[in-house]
């Protein structure tokens, strides 16, 4: 998908790579198409930056249902100063859309503020598999890459406050 180029200042993001950051990523199978476009442009951005593999680690979940719990088991353990997370909920003929992203959304938010670690929601909520596509690296950029950045930005915030 190479086409959506970073187009965001790296440079910004050099005391946290050279600082003791550990990063999660949460990626939900479910729909891995579109989830492993925005992993790879997740990935792609954190290693633009400087982040070295070892500063990174990568978990798989069934779909984004499962996201908040991961999110609040890696918060405990205290080991992650900010977690990536990065799913698609395409809808559906049923109502189970938007129990999903409702509940996903709702999740990651109250571990963010129970546990006050930068959670970022990278979870796409598409009413169709294109407009997926398309914001995991088409027209509308990759939001992986997007949910990256925003972590990163909660932990300078976080750090200087």
């Amino acid at each position: 998908m190479g086409e959506h180029k970073i187009n965001y200042n790296l440079e910004d993001y050099t005391s946290l790579v050279k600082s003791d950051i550990n990063l999660a990523v949460i990626k939900a199978s479910f729909n891995s198409k579109i989830t492993q476009f925005l992993w790879e442009g997740c990935m792609e951005f954190l290693f633009s930056a400087g982040f070295k593999e070892s500063q990174i680690t990568l978990f798989e979940v069934p779909g984004a249902f499962e996201i908040p719990p991961l999110c609040a088991h890696l918060c405990r353990n205290g080991k992650y100063n900010g977690i990536i997370t990065l799913g698609a909920v395409i809808r559906g003929e049923t109502s189970h859309y938007d129990y999903v992203c409702n509940e996903s959304a709702r999740g990651i938010m109250e571990v963010a503020i129970k546990y006050s670690i930068p959670v970022s929601f990278g979870i796409l909520t598409c009413e169709n598999f294109d407009q997926a596509f398309d914001r995991a690296g088409g027209r509308a950029g990759n939001k992986g890459v997007d949910s990256a950045k925003a972590v990163l930005d909660m932990i300078k915030i976080y750090r200087s406050v």
